[in-house]
């Protein structure tokens, strides 16, 4: 989702709420069920999987160690690049 309003860990908002995929009521959806606690994962630099702890250090500094979500599929459809994607209640 992008917005001119994007903020840090804008995604804890979202819980409890439908993600919507494509055409409103039609497309695919998904219920945001939860935060997502972070393990130490993170920690592991993609590319090289080197250990740098800043990402982790950052997340429990400024998110008491959340960030991301879970969620569970409302109704099935297909997902493409560039699709939009709206929040509802």
């Amino acid at each position: 989702m992008e917005g001119d309003n994007a903020e840090q860990f804008e995604e804890d908002r979202w819980v409890e709420r439908r993600l919507m995929f494509g055409e409103v009521n039609r497309g695919a959806a998904i219920r945001v069920t939860m935060q997502d606690e972070r393990c130490v994962m993170v920690n592991f630099d993609a590319d090289t999987a080197e250990k740098d702890s800043e990402v982790m250090e950052t997340v429990v500094r400024m998110n008491e160690n959340y960030a991301g979500v879970y969620g569970t599929v409302v109704r099935a459809g297909e997902l493409r690049v560039g699709q939009v994607v709206t929040l509802g209640g």
